[in-house]
């Protein structure tokens, strides 16, 4: 990495992380990764859904949506400290249901801890999600959840759940230590918090669970919003093109259009 005369980061953590261990002698140009705004997007959940991954009625109950690999390896996921809140979550709003999608080699632990702390009616265990059922999953929430935390070997660059869970119109609660943060844009579309405090995760949840009629459309739109601002297809072209147009102004590359009519001959 030290060889390379350019480097691009994911987000603003991974140029952190670079700049700390001098693993590069300048700081990385920050693009954030983008996601598919068309395919994921606010709309119902088609009903063969429900019944394909035993999910709850999004109608009758304040749902939450945590989706990732659940692997031993990336227990940094944040799926314990949902686990162990949850009992304290529905004291407060007592439809409260809890959604983990995905498998992994940890699955089978984080069902047996469901079990153990009495969660196994109000939390949902999916299995593995067809690709093709993806964005609805999405749909059946009414907040996605990501409270990873940061280590060695631990935590996220930009995480693309929360981007697309935004995209789909859900507000997000992530934890504050690792790139999923910068999901969050202030108080706009979700919250961030300590990934290792399980009361402030606690409030954030039932903050966000509990909200219902204009402060609910407003977090709902300004989710969607976000994911199209930071996150979108063209601010990811655009943003590259400055880069790489600034670098052909100060002669460190050959200039796009020129290089355009090399390859044309």
């Amino acid at each position: 990495m030290a060889h390379v005369d350019h480097m691009i980061a994911d987000c603003h953590a991974t140029a952190d992380h670079i700049n700390e261990r001098k693993m590069h002698p300048e700081t990385p140009k920050v693009i954030w990764d983008c996601i598919d705004l068309d395919r994921f997007c606010p709309g119902p959940m088609a009903s063969r859904l429900a019944g394909r991954y035993a999910l709850p009625d999004r109608n009758r109950h304040r749902v939450a949506l945590t989706l990732g690999r659940l692997a031993a390896a990336a227990n940094y996921k944040g799926y314990d400290q949902l686990l162990e809140i949850w009992s304290a979550v529905r004291a407060r709003i007592p439809g409260a249901c809890l959604i983990i999608a995905s498998h992994g080699d940890d699955e089978n632990r984080l069902r047996a801890k469901a079990a153990d702390l009495g969660l196994s009616e109000y939390v949902t265990f999916t299995g593995s999600i067809s690709e093709s059922d993806l964005a609805e999953i999405y749909r059946a929430a009414h907040v996605f959840a990501l409270v990873s935390d940061k280590g060695p070997d631990r935590g996220e660059g930009i995480p693309l759940t929360p981007l697309e869970a935004m995209a789909s119109g859900l507000p997000v609660l992530v934890g504050n230590q690792d790139g999923s943060r910068e999901a969050v844009d202030g108080a706009r579309n979700g919250i961030a918090v300590s990934p290792r405090d399980p009361s402030a995760i606690t409030e954030a949840l039932v903050t966000l669970l509990s909200e219902t009629g204009p402060a609910r459309d407003r977090r709902v739109s300004a989710a969607r919003t976000v994911a199209k601002e930071r996150f979108g297809y063209a601010a990811f072209r655009d943003k590259h093109l400055a880069f790489y147009n600034d670098l052909a102004r100060h002669g460190k590359i050959t200039p796009l259009d020129q290089r355009s009519r090399e390859i044309g001959k």
